[in-house]
């Protein structure tokens, strides 16, 4: 039999042993400090590797010549849930910023448009494939930002612009929405079908139309419930790929550039691309693998481009290297977690447009691939084939990267080398949720009663 007091003897009787917390982070810090040097010393053994597949650019530099002016539409979402006893109340919206830029962004005839819903939700909601199964309160207001924005950028593809700019992946989103329904899906009543490739994508409009407008031009109450059904989660991210396949097919015709901006990103993409050059090639991957182990691609051009104090544009590659990737083996590998991100749709780099000592950062830019391009691919071991565009010649992503730089203003903190549409979206987004969460939180102790013992202990604040 084991003696109670000689195993209690073994734990500390002090809650706060600030000797023990300064060892372990001391040791850490050393560790993380010996690492990061050593990640360090491996960029630099591949730098003839990073200057063939990225562009370190003079920070002062502006080679764009002055052409017609671009009208463009920026666009951000934001979201809130407010928890009651007995219901979430929900707001979602994206708001919008259209403008006209020609060597700098014109902002006296800056336009703004939005598109909110507020929905209140019971806590019991069902999911349309498990009878036992409830929905999450968070994954519904996600999908109802994402809708919102899809429905605002579709709106604005209609008219005349140029360049749609969305503060998310393109790749990313499509990974959030599905092509199928669940098999009791409330959505079938209303003539929907799973989106294939003999589907018109037109012929679906109707049903995203119509729900749309209930959820974001409609004073509805009850804007998620059909005949007594809620949507589901699932519905949801049925109704956003057709957003999405809706805008990729309009940007197409009308030949607009659809450009999804990512600020913070753990993606390896850029480094699952070397390697799989490297193997199609034969060459060593060692040291790549070395760092993909320990760094992600925004991390590792940030330490990379440092010292030359230049800002870098990377060669553009197929986001179906988010999903796949090709070993030393010269095996095609899937390493998407169970999704597969399309291929030769879009596009990916990353971008810099401001120095890091100065506040700039490395972002990812993904756009939409249009017709009129001849993107040059790579035939991967298994016959397939990916886009992987060369570093040079590449005149559509240097016109991009030019336009996205020069709106990098300044012109307060959010925009200091950072898009301004972009920062002037979120800005507009972020007002108008200040605005609104008091008003429904409000509303809920008012008109709901709905409050509890937290909120008791915290008076209601």
């Amino acid at each position: 039999m084991v003696d109670s007091m000689s195993v209690s003897s073994y734990l500390p009787t002090n809650a706060y042993d600030t000797t023990r917390l300064g060892v372990i982070i001391r040791d850490s810090e050393v560790l993380f400090s010996e690492s990061r040097v050593e990640c360090e010393r491996t960029i630099r053994g591949i730098d003839n590797t990073l200057s063939a597949n990225a562009s370190l650019i003079d920070p002062d530099s502006n080679p764009l010549e002055k052409s017609r002016t671009i009208k463009f539409v920026a666009i951000d979402g934001t979201r809130d849930i407010l928890e009651g006893q007995s219901h979430a109340r929900l707001f979602a919206g994206a708001y919008a910023v259209c403008g006209s830029f020609e060597e700098k962004v014109d902002i006296t005839e800056i336009e703004r448009g939005c598109a909110f819903s507020i929905v209140s939700l019971p806590y019991k909601i069902l999911t349309s494939g498990n009878d036992y199964e409830t929905e999450n309160a968070g994954t519904i207001a996600n999908l109802l930002m994402l809708l919102s924005e899809i429905f605002v950028a579709l709106d604005y593809s209609e008219k005349n612009v140029d360049m749609i700019l969305l503060d998310r992946p393109l790749c990313g989103t499509l990974a959030h929405t599905r092509t199928k329904m669940a098999d009791n899906s409330i959505l079938k009543e209303m003539g929907a079908r799973n989106i294939t490739s003999k589907i018109k994508i037109d012929d679906l409009m109707p049903i995203f139309d119509t729900l749309c407008k209930r959820l974001f031009i409609d004073s509805h109450p009850e804007p998620l419930k059909i005949q007594d059904r809620y949507l589901s989660s699932d519905d949801l991210m049925y109704l956003c790929r057709i957003g999405m396949e809706k805008l990729f097919q309009t940007c197409r015709e009308r030949n607009i550039d659809l450009i999804g901006i990512t600020k913070t990103t753990n993606d390896c993409s850029f480094l699952r691309m070397l390697i799989t050059i490297h193997s199609i090639e034969n060459l060593s991957t060692k040291k790549i693998r070395k760092i993909f182990s320990q760094i992600d691609d925004c991390r590792m051009l940030d330490i990379w481009i440092e010292p030359y104090k230049k800002i870098v544009c990377t060669r553009e590659y197929d986001t179906a290297l988010m999903t796949i990737m090709v070993d030393e083996s010269k095996t095609v590998k899937d390493i998407g977690g169970g999704g597969v991100a399309p291929r030769k749709t879009i596009v990916r780099s990353y971008m810099s447009f401001g120095l890091k000592n100065k506040g700039g950062y490395v972002f990812a830019v993904e756009r939409l691939v249009l017709v009129d391009e001849k993107p040059p691919v790579l035939v991967l071991p298994d016959h397939s084939e990916i886009f992987l565009f060369t570093i040079e010649g590449n005149t559509k992503q240097n016109t991009i990267f030019h336009i996205l730089k020069g709106m990098c203003t300044g012109a307060f903190p959010e925009a200091l080398y950072y898009p301004l549409p972009l920062a002037l979206s979120h800005r507009f987004a972020k007002s108008n949720f200040d605005y609104v969460r008091p008003r429904l939180k409000a509303s809920s102790y008012v008109f709901g009663r709905e409050y509890g013992y937290n909120d008791v202990k915290r008076g209601f604040t």
